[in-house]
């Protein structure tokens, strides 16, 4: 049978051990909950649809003003949050500490261009 003091240095136990549980899910919960990571993936998943369905010599031009409006207020270049990995057929999205690789399936050679003035995002699909 267990004596009192046990009893309530197993009950400090469990609530520090909860405790610590409980914040560490809300900062992981809280990182990654950032709607701009959500828009941008989403915008990835949209451009590897867009290639999946296009033809060779196809340039496609999107609407990126919410893109480029994330990518001021986060003070990175657009360059540098989405790119194209063509060898391995996927579009690569760096936001922060957060890597995103959405595959898509056709094998074109795609380039990718950003239009700082007119805020499009330019897509040159190619033939490999």
């Amino acid at each position: 049978m267990k004596k009192r003091g046990e009893i309530v240095w197993d009950n400090i136990v469990f609530l520090i051990l909860t405790l610590i549980f409980v914040s560490s899910l809300y900062l992981v919960i809280s990182k990654n909950s950032d709607r701009d990571f959500f828009y941008l993936k989403s915008f990835s998943k949209e451009i590897a649809l867009l290639i999946d369905n296009a033809y060779p010599n196809e340039t496609i031009v999107l609407d990126g003003r919410t893109f480029f409006d994330i990518s001021d207020k986060k003070n990175i270049l657009p360059e540098n949050i989405l790119k194209v990995d063509n060898d391995k057929n996927e579009i690569v999205l760096v936001f922060g500490e957060v890597n995103s690789k959405i595959p898509f399936f056709t094998n074109y050679n795609v380039s990718l261009y950003f239009n700082n003035v007119r805020k499009e995002v330019i897509l040159k699909i190619n033939e490999k």
